[in-house]
């Protein structure tokens, strides 16, 4: 589903909540709304990635954001993580910025660094 049909079920389930009579059943109706919009932020491009939902707050040169994107994925790619919406790809893209943010951006030391707090082998 793309960020735009999540919308649509959260607009659903908001037309749902002013039907209901029962305040319980309204609350879970715009519950259930606040999960799809949350769904639908995370389905945009700019967010797919957890590294580009974390970079947004961070303050680095376009040249460095293209060097921890590439570590990212090559670390990803490493130890064998697929789903880029899984709770390690979260962590690992988190290892990279705060690794990066000593100042050092050199694609092979950021990529063993991040590697070696993950116990994969950086070689």
């Amino acid at each position: 589903m793309d960020a735009e049909q999540y919308r649509r079920r959260a607009r659903r389930y908001l037309i749902r909540a002013r039907q209901m009579l029962n305040p319980v059943n309204r609350a879970t109706m715009i519950d259930m709304a606040v999960i799809w919009m949350r769904m639908a932020e995370w389905a945009k491009p700019e967010n797919r990635w957890p590294i580009n939902r974390i970079l947004k707050y961070e303050a680095f040169q376009p040249e460095h954001i293209s060097v921890m994107g590439n570590v990212f994925e090559d670390v990803l790619r490493t130890i064998g993580l697929v789903d880029r919406q899984d709770l390690l790809a979260e962590k690992v893209a988190k290892k990279v910025i705060e690794l990066a943010q000593t100042g050092d951006c050199d694609y092979l030391r950021l990529r063993e660094l991040t590697l070696s707090a993950f116990g994969g082998n950086p070689n």
